[in-house]
């Protein structure tokens, strides 16, 4: 948001429903962000998993 939209907003509508504004767009940005990391997570995970499960094949072939 741009300073005078800001500006703009608090001299139209008071600066409680202002402050509201900016706090429920920036929950909304955190969400977005924090949904994008664990989606990157997910696939880290999923990768880990499936190295793992390699590791304990090689093991298990070894130790028979």
């Amino acid at each position: 948001m741009e300073v005078n939209a800001i500006v703009e907003l608090i001299n139209l509508v008071g600066f409680p429903i202002a402050a509201c504004i900016a706090l429920f767009w920036n929950n909304r940005e955190t969400t977005k962000y924090q949904r994008e990391m664990l989606d990157d997570f997910r696939v880290i995970i999923t990768e880990n998993t499936k190295a793992i499960n390699r590791m304990i094949d090689h093991v298990e072939k070894e130790t028979k």
